[in-house]
């Protein structure tokens, strides 16, 4: 399981590939700029979670994890990274003690919300309007929670 320290993706210190990478992997909402993976770099509570052609960004609080982000790039989707990063941020979790992993998805993500259902995660909520696309339109995102305290976690 590749480190999960408060480092950039991709390289240690690349915040531009973070966000060139994110921006490919979500192109039809706001960019990320340079200095927000900077500020995510820069708090404590934050870790970078990398793969070869991934990262996902994770804040950890007492002992619940929030997944704040999850970017594969796009030539690289269904090659196994984002598996593999969920897989990295469970054990990240784990051996930071904590008890879940929260994270948000977008309602109409079948993939994403596959992957996620098939670690265990399970949902358990809905945020109204949450994402918004550069034209203005507005998404649901469905909250999703994987249970560290109970034998929930799928092995895949």
């Amino acid at each position: 399981c590749p480190s999960a320290h408060s480092s950039a993706c991709c390289a240690v210190t690349d915040l531009t590939e973070c966000a060139r990478l994110h921006q490919a992997a979500f192109p039809n909402r706001r960019a990320w700029s340079v200095g927000e993976f900077a500020d995510f770099q820069n708090d404590p509570l934050v870790d970078f979670v990398h793969t070869d052609h991934g990262f996902a960004i994770v804040r950890t609080l007492i002992d619940e994890m929030e997944v704040v982000t999850i970017a594969v790039d796009p030539a690289h989707h269904r090659t196994g990274q984002g598996r593999q990063l969920i897989h990295h941020v469970v054990h990240q979790a784990k051996a930071t003690s904590c008890q879940a992993i929260f994270l948000e998805v977008k309602a109409d993500n079948v993939a994403a919300t596959a992957l996620y259902t098939a670690f265990g995660f399970s949902r358990v909520g809905l945020r109204r309007a949450y994402y918004a696309d550069l034209s203005g339109k507005k998404h649901d995102a469905m909250v999703m929670r994987l249970d560290l305290s109970t034998d929930s976690v799928r092995q895949t």
